[in-house]
């Protein structure tokens, strides 16, 4: 895997008074922002030691920029598919922004001599970015000497041979098709056009946490839960609890219905009867044995009816989503996948169902960019 420093565009802290504010908006008016002088173009290219740190975690990782081909040529691997209006969508704010401004989140096998490498880097340098943005801790490193960003990228190259997408497909899906664009507009790309690099935030495997991702789904007025529960009882073993509660291990779902929580756990012949690893992830049974065949839902990816909450809300937040919806909802809770299962399987089965995985940390906006006109 190789990957490049460059010269990145990152806030001038000083001019910002209220970062919760700032940050939460840098989405949608980082054109303003960048036009009135909140962000300075660094001299000298480099790579950059990322670390967010909550009172629960803390997540180490490098900043960087990857030629577009090692995402052509699947060194970089995706492992959900992608929907072309939301590409187009990307493509403007690209031309918006005149470039990147959230880095795609890579996730690797560890490898020990980087872990060693970044521990040094936070053990003996003040860092040179510090921003508090949503309960969490923010330090970035900047690694302007060549022999640091020379070192990692040795390691990358000799250690790394693919690294996956744990967020970000349609980020890294649009900036192929805006360098294919480019591509065919110019004929031949310099090979510093920055057209050529993927904006990367790389993690190594124990840098990363798989969360659950879990659903809350509109039912018609007229749903009939008793009905519902004896369908389920036809696939799975059903059980009332008394209390809110999530799912303890693999195959595993808890469900809340008009205030009331079950505990499902598939039967062993529903699993059974599905032939590949991939087929027998709880989302993917969850989408063919309740979705389609009970709830009678045809078009999972597209359908309007199902609203994805991430695992860092908790159950509060699959039933904040639920209070918050006119009509009757069901709320369905998943155990996370783990990481040996996602590595596995997207490497022999390729694509998984939308939603499969919910990566932490989540990475924000606008903290270092990779600007077009770099």
């Amino acid at each position: 895997m190789n990957i490049h420093p460059f010269r990145a565009s990152v806030p001038s802290l000083d001019r910002i008074f209220n970062p919760a504010l700032f940050f939460s908006k840098a989405k949608h008016l980082y054109p303003v922002y960048y036009k009135n002088g909140y962000f300075t173009k660094l001299n000298k290219k480099a790579l950059f030691v990322y670390r967010q740190q909550t009172n629960a975690d803390s997540h180490v990782g490098i900043i960087a920029a990857t030629h577009v081909q090692d995402y052509i040529q699947e060194h970089i691997i995706k492992h959900e598919e992608t929907l072309e209006a939301k590409e187009e969508k990307m493509v403007k704010l690209f031309e918006e922004r005149n470039g990147q401004i959230k880095p795609v989140l890579l996730t690797y096998p560890t490898v020990t001599e980087i872990d060693v490498f970044l521990k040094h880097i936070i053990e003996t340098r003040e860092p040179d970015q510090h921003i508090d943005y949503r309960d969490a801790e923010h330090d970035i490193w900047f690694l302007h000497l060549e022999k640091d960003y020379n070192y990692i990228q040795q390691l990358f190259k000799d250690k790394i041979e693919k690294a996956y997408i744990a967020d970000g497909h349609h980020r890294a899906a649009t900036l192929s098709r805006y360098y294919r664009y480019a591509l065919d507009r110019l004929k031949v790309l310099p090979e510093n056009s920055p057209y050529n690099y993927l904006f990367c935030a790389f993690f190594g495997t124990n840098e990363l946490t798989i969360a659950d991702y879990n659903r809350v789904v509109r039912v018609k007025e007229d749903f009939d839960k008793e009905a519902f529960i004896e369908a389920l009882k036809k696939v799975a073993h059903i059980t009332a609890e008394l209390e809110p509660c999530k799912p303890q291990r693999k195959h595993e779902l808890t469900i809340v219905i008009d205030n009331q929580w079950y505990r499902l756990r598939w039967a062993l012949k529903t699993i059974k009867q599905e032939s590949s690893r991939l087929k027998q992830l709880d989302v993917s049974l969850l989408n063919q044995q309740i979705f389609n065949n009970i709830l009678n839902m045809e078009n999972i990816r597209s359908s309007e009816a199902i609203e994805y909450i991430g695992g860092d809300r908790g159950i509060e937040g699959v039933l904040n989503k639920m209070k918050a919806i006119k009509g009757r909802t069901i709320g369905f809770m998943l155990a996370p996948i783990s990481t040996t299962d996602f590595m596995q399987i997207v490497d022999k089965e390729g694509v998984m169902p939308p939603k499969s995985t919910y990566f932490m940390p989540r990475i924000h906006n606008a903290f270092v960019n990779l600007m077009f006109d770099n």
